[in-house]
């Protein structure tokens, strides 16, 4: 029963991963805007993360690299939380979305460890 709740776990957090990927590509410019202007390249930057979250998230669909992966995105996240999103609340014109994207990215970086964790039991066991 862990495994088939963590498999349904799994493929929820892969679908979640590439609606978010595929939104990178359809609304570049509107991602873009939140960056600080000390990141260059932002379309671009924007564009390569969601080809990577994209990747991550057919990956950990097909059951491949599902640990190193949602490890690799949790910390992700977790820097976009403070590279982006915790500097976005000191600017009032984004402060509400910036919030709700350090409480949604800070959930999402703890799914991945949770799902990384169910793995590593389910490779002992």
């Amino acid at each position: 029963m862990k495994m088939l709740t963590g498999n349904i776990f799994r493929i929820i957090y892969a679908v979640i991963f590439s609606v978010i990927g595929i939104n990178h590509f359809i609304n570049a410019s509107a991602f873009a805007k939140y960056f600080p202007s000390y990141i260059p390249g932002s379309v671009e930057l924007v564009y390569l993360i969601g080809f990577v979250l994209i990747a991550a998230s057919v990956s950990i669909l097909f059951n491949k690299y599902v640990k190193p992966i949602c490890i690799s995105l949790s910390i992700f996240l977790l820097v976009v939380v403070f590279m982006v999103h915790l500097p976005g609340l000191l600017n009032i014109e984004i402060m509400k979305i910036s919030m709700i994207n350090v409480l949604k990215d800070t959930g999402l970086a703890g799914g991945g460890l949770l799902i990384a964790g169910i793995f590593d039991i389910s490779e002992h066991n």
